[in-house]
């Protein structure tokens, strides 16, 4: 391949990877870290109508504990909605009506598919991949 040649090859991957790197910076702006992470919420004050009431998040995947005002674990009185955060409790085990909850959720825009996770969290080091790759074709263009 002729000079000429070798500069439009070279000069076709770097517009590629530069729109690969852009692509990816921008995916990576729009993803934040609670996409990655199920959040952990500690002693949240839940106030029960009835024996009933919502803790402020859904979607929970694990209500670890649940105590009464007098911090009493009082978990095995309660059904809980995980879907929902719905709760209805024996209202013999809560003398004031207050409830406190530690649990765990997925917050919105978190991404269920494990593998996703993965490729995402690893997006960082795919573009920095991505701009050496693009640094040492142009250092090699050069000589």
């Amino acid at each position: 391949m002729n000079k000429k040649g070798q500069a439009g090859f070279i000069l076709g991957v770097g517009m590629t990877v530069l729109l690969i790197v852009i692509t990816l910076s921008i995916i990576y702006s729009f993803m934040s870290e609670n996409s990655l992470n199920i959040l952990d919420v500690l002693n949240e004050s839940v106030t029960l109508s009835s024996g009933t009431g919502y803790l402020d998040n859904d979607d929970l995947t694990a209500v670890s504990e649940l105590r009464n005002s007098t911090m009493d674990v009082v978990t095995e009185e309660c059904n809980i909605t995980l879907e929902t955060g719905y709760l209805q409790c024996n209202t013999s085990a809560f003398t004031d009506n207050l409830c406190y909850a530690d649990y765990s959720y997925k917050p919105d825009g978190y991404v269920d598919s494990p593998l996703a996770r993965i490729l995402l969290s690893f997006l960082p080091i795919i573009l920095a991949t991505i701009s050496l790759i693009f640094v040492a074709g142009y250092i090699q263009f050069k000589k």
